[in-house]
């Protein structure tokens, strides 16, 4: 197998966050994707998928279970974070978008969880090596486009969670309370148009 079909897709580094913020049994995990914001607009996650992916990341040793036995329901497996699964993931955040066309879901994915672990420093740094990747492409100095971040719904209205986010990190100031992030899709209140 190549080294390229070996490594986690997006989708699996998102359920390593999950797991990464505490250990969770398979149902949990599916319930939690439902609730986040922006991920179940971009990834559409069957049940029998997102098992499937568990499985794949715990052969790969990124993910270990354990069974819990239930008193009034079936035991469960709990799954947690590896330390091979902590490196990966952190390695993986770490690193500059390779494509602007990926950076709605891979930046805001990899944002999300270098905001989660250390809203500060390493938020920072992620948009930092995203620029550099960006000036080494270009050959000058780059902005971080916002526009590159598409469309979707709770993109559009820069009202998200994640795009408050990467407002913060690029700007250092905090939208206005209840106005979303200017610029993006072409409003500059957040209200849609």
């Amino acid at each position: 197998m190549s080294p390229r079909r070996a490594s986690p897709i997006v989708l699996e580094y998102i359920l390593l966050d999950l797991v990464d913020q505490k250990p969770r049994h398979g149902y949990e995990i599916f319930k939690e994707l439902e609730k986040l914001e922006g991920i179940g607009l971009i990834w559409h996650l069957k049940q029998s998928q997102l098992y499937a992916l568990l499985e794949k990341l715990e052969k790969q040793e990124l993910l270990a279970g354990q069974i819990l036995p239930g008193e009034n329901r079936p035991d469960r497996k709990e799954l947690r974070l590896t330390e091979p699964g902590k490196q990966q993931l952190e390695e993986w955040a770490g690193t500059p978008v390779e494509s602007p066309r990926e950076m709605r879901q891979v930046f805001l994915a990899k944002l999300n969880h270098v905001y989660r672990t250390d809203p500060g420093r390493k938020t920072r740094m992620l948009v930092d090596r995203q620029k550099s990747k960006k000036d080494q492409d270009a050959g000058g100095p780059a902005k971080v486009n916002l526009s590159a971040l598409g469309n979707r719904a709770p993109i559009r209205d820069g009202k998200s969670p994640a795009c408050q986010r990467f407002h913060l990190c690029c700007t250092g100031l905090p939208p206005a309370p209840g106005a979303g992030v200017p610029g993006l899709a072409g409003t500059t209140s957040g209200d849609p148009e």
